[in-house]
């Protein structure tokens, strides 16, 4: 069996690769870094070993950044801070993403974001109602979690 280069073959000729040595088959849309991994696993399995020629590169492993992950990465970062709030989402941390692309930043402490997850976590909100002596229920939009711009 040849070895197949995981660092420069496109996602077809490693679809091609899986299916004429191991049989397996996987769909157009499936990305590369899920195909390099796969490719790993079986010939792991099968007891093939690359030596540090074929080896795969790291970033063939663990996949390229996106072209969203990298237009986010490039924007300007703030430092915000995420109080906790007993009428907020409790007192977890917060998950925030942006273009599919997912943050997860803790409360009580400085993180530093990019701007556009600021912005995300600004403008949620939810809905709250208040009751009244009479026992109807205002409605109020309100803002999600308590976020400070602290520089």
């Amino acid at each position: 069996m040849e070895l197949i280069d995981l660092n420069n073959a496109s996602p077809a000729d490693l679809r091609k690769y899986l299916s004429d040595n191991f049989g397996i088959d996987k769909a157009a849309n499936t990305s590369r870094d899920k195909l390099v991994a796969e490719i790993i696993e079986q010939e792991q399995a099968n007891g093939v070993n690359r030596d540090a020629s074929t080896a795969p590169s790291a970033e063939a492993i663990t996949g390229a950044p996106t072209i969203e992950q990298r237009e986010i990465n490039e924007a300007k970062r703030v430092k915000i801070r995420i109080s906790r709030d007993p009428q907020s989402r409790g007192n977890d941390d917060v998950y925030a993403s942006v273009n599919g692309v997912a943050y997860i930043i803790k409360r009580e402490t400085v993180a530093e974001v990019p701007e556009p997850v600021y912005q995300v976590l600004m403008q949620a909100t939810e809905m709250r109602y208040e009751q009244h002596d009479d026992g109807s229920l205002i409605p109020r939009t309100v803002q999600s979690y308590p976020v400070s711009l602290v520089g």
